[in-house]
């Protein structure tokens, strides 16, 4: 029951890989052909200047919408709310992305964490215990982590200007890790059995190689790479890569998005007071 049962779960997650694969291919294309359209209306648009947009807001004009705050919440609700056809104004009291929008980790990542810790899970002997619920809950880590592909692929196809890969670099300086990561016991024969080089190789797959290629460093050229590592040590470096944007223009983009479909944006114009009928 025990091989049956892992047959059947390797043949599941086959199946379910290449079934990702191809959906994360079609929608590249979709994305691509929208990234092309996107450019061409941008160049084409004209987005008000700030004088214009101090006069709309002093004249009375009334608007759906006043969204408070032009961070990266702020500006997608502006943005969204004028694509739906809402009339929009926004209104920053410091600079867009003053606050917590520019400080976040720069990484726009696809969850190789989430897919590892569901791997582990799904086939660790806790999920004998209850393999259709341990299936269940892969899954549900599963469309997240290919939901993550999908908005990694949009945000480097739609903002090239913004985004550019980074290589994640993993330094092995032993051969048998102990405690094993994750708390799975195969995960420490990792660098001895190249398990990580494997995994890495299945992430790049999943994102249908849109990524640039994980590769692996060897200890001579991770001590010349990173010389502030114990190179002594080093066995090899298994390298990866994750995408990474620029997140205070990713916001300013956002707004000024909102500003070319007519939404009336400011940034230094502070709400003093609320009026209320």
């Amino acid at each position: 029951k025990g091989r049956r049962w892992g047959l059947i779960t390797l043949g599941g997650v086959g199946a379910t890989t290449a079934a990702g694969i191809a959906y994360v291919k079609v929608n590249q294309d979709k994305i691509k052909n929208g990234a092309e359209a996107a450019i061409k209306n941008s160049e084409e648009t004209r987005v008000a200047p700030r004088g214009e947009n101090l006069t709309r807001l002093a004249s009375g004009e009334e608007f759906d919408i006043l969204v408070v705050g032009g961070g990266c919440t702020g500006a997608g609700v502006a943005l969204e709310a004028q694509l739906r056809g809402l009339k929009v104004a926004c209104v920053e009291q410091e600079d867009f992305a003053s606050g917590t929008s520019s400080k976040s980790t720069k990484l726009l990542w696809a969850g190789s964490r989430y897919l590892v810790k569901g791997l582990v899970k799904l086939f660790g002997l806790s999920s004998l215990k209850d393999p259709a619920g341990a299936v269940r809950e892969f899954m549900g880590t599963w469309h997240m982590v290919m939901g993550c592909f999908r908005e990694r692929t949009y945000m480097l196809t739609m903002n090239p200007h913004l985004t550019n890969w980074v290589p994640i670099a993993v330094p092995l300086d032993k051969w048998i890790i102990w405690p094993p990561p994750f708390d799975y016991p195969l995960a420490a024969l990792g660098p001895m059995t190249g398990l990580f080089v494997i995994f890495f190789k299945f992430y790049d797959a999943l994102s249908m190689w849109t990524a640039p290629s994980s590769y692996v460093m060897s200890s001579s050229r991770a001590r010349e790479e990173f010389p502030q590592m114990d190179g002594k040590r080093m066995k090899y470096v298994s390298v990866f890569y994750e995408g990474a944007h620029n997140d205070a223009r990713t916001n300013l983009s956002i707004a000024l998005s909102a500003a070319m479909h007519g939404a009336c944006i400011l940034n230094y114009t502070k709400v003093s007071k609320i009026l209320f009928d």
